[in-house]
């Protein structure tokens, strides 16, 4: 009893999984898609390629699911060229319009399955019929990861590389023939080869050879050394006489600002000295005016004195009145001589006045 028992647990659990596996085989197989989404119609795709697409894969409207791919198979199985025809079950309630097309792109890699993504056509375009066919196409794995843009313009420098490499590789041919081996006995035999960076090396490692050699004797060496020795005295030298003319430099600084000073000093003191001889000159220039004009008016009374016009011009001409006045002076003069002596006899003594 026990063992029937077990044995009907044992069926029923093999049939639960031949159950399981049956509905996983429909979901992911070959089943009939209308299973899993319910009533669809069929629309036809016409690729050059199938690469990546098998049955059960997604078919989407701007990245919503709206049914799956239900065969692939060749449009034409003795034809190749013709191309892949791809069944696509679209859930009924989604109608696509006229004018639809489909775009996929190749497995990244070679890995997973990119959905097939259903372009609408015209919102104003009539349905889709069953069956209907439209085209399809396909971008590579290498468009799928870089963008259009960016593989136009990949192309477009990879075009302008290889022009940039045309157009470089008279350059390099130029560039390889400088620099073929080539001895500078070759080039400087008659009619020998052009010379070339090789040839110019040769020459300058020989040269340095030959600068080595000259450097590397002794007496060369000494004589070096004294001119180093020498140069630095001179440096030094040089430097003390540079700080001798710094200061002879101030000195002179100060000198011709001291002089400056004096100079100013000198144009104040010219300034004064101008401004009192101006006023001196204006004064002098006056009083010379107003001297001009006593003499003309002194010159004026002489000769009106000489023609005998006024009272003193009828004096000077009258002979009376000058021997009169020449008397007059006279008797003066011995009046004079009275008082004076007088005035010594009362310094003496002789006389007295009495108050």
């Amino acid at each position: 009893m026990q063992e029937r028992r077990r044995n009907m647990l044992v069926g029923l659990f093999v049939l639960f999984g031949l159950v399981a596996f049956g509905t996983l085989i429909v979901m992911f197989g070959r089943g009939p898609t209308s299973l899993l989404y319910g009533k669809t119609y069929p629309v036809v795709v016409r690729f050059k390629s199938a690469t990546g697409i098998r049955p059960g894969t997604l078919v989407t409207v701007w990245g919503k699911t709206i049914g799956r791919v239900q065969t692939v198979d060749f449009v034409d199985a003795t034809r190749f060229d013709q191309g892949v025809r791809v069944v696509l079950a679209v859930e009924s309630r989604y109608r696509l319009p006229g004018g639809s097309f489909a775009r996929t792109s190749e497995p990244g890699l070679g890995q997973g399955r990119p959905p097939i993504n259903i372009v609408p056509g015209p919102a104003d375009a009539p349905p889709l019929p069953e069956w209907a066919e439209i085209s399809g196409s396909m971008a590579s794995a290498a468009e799928s990861l870089i963008p259009p843009e960016v593989m136009s313009t990949l192309q477009t420098t990879a075009g302008r590389i290889g022009e940039a490499a045309s157009a470089l590789t008279p350059v390099l041919e130029d560039l390889h023939f400088t620099l073929q081996p080539r001895s500078p006995e070759e080039v400087d035999r008659a009619g020998g080869p052009q010379g070339n960076i090789a040839s110019a090396a040769v020459r300058i490692d020989s040269a340095l050879k030959h600068i080595n050699d000259v450097l590397g004797d002794a007496a060369v060496k000494s004589h070096l050394r004294e001119g180093i020795e020498n140069f630095h005295a001179i440096s030094v030298d040089g430097r003390t006489a540079v700080s001798d003319l710094k200061v002879a430099i101030g000195d002179a600084k100060a000198g011709a600002s001291e002089f400056k000073n004096l100079m100013v000093q000198g144009q104040d003191s010219l300034r004064t000295i101008t401004t009192d001889i101006s006023t001196t000159a204006r004064s002098a220039q006056d009083g010379l005016d107003k001297a001009g004009k006593l003499i003309s008016h002194v010159d004026e009374i002489m000769v009106t004195i000489n023609r005998g016009e006024g009272s003193i011009g009828k004096m000077v001409r009258d002979e009376r009145l000058y021997e009169s006045a020449v008397l007059s002076f006279r008797r003066l003069s011995e009046l004079m001589e009275e008082f004076k002596k007088v005035a010594l006899q009362w310094q003496k003594g002789t006389i007295r006045v009495a108050f």
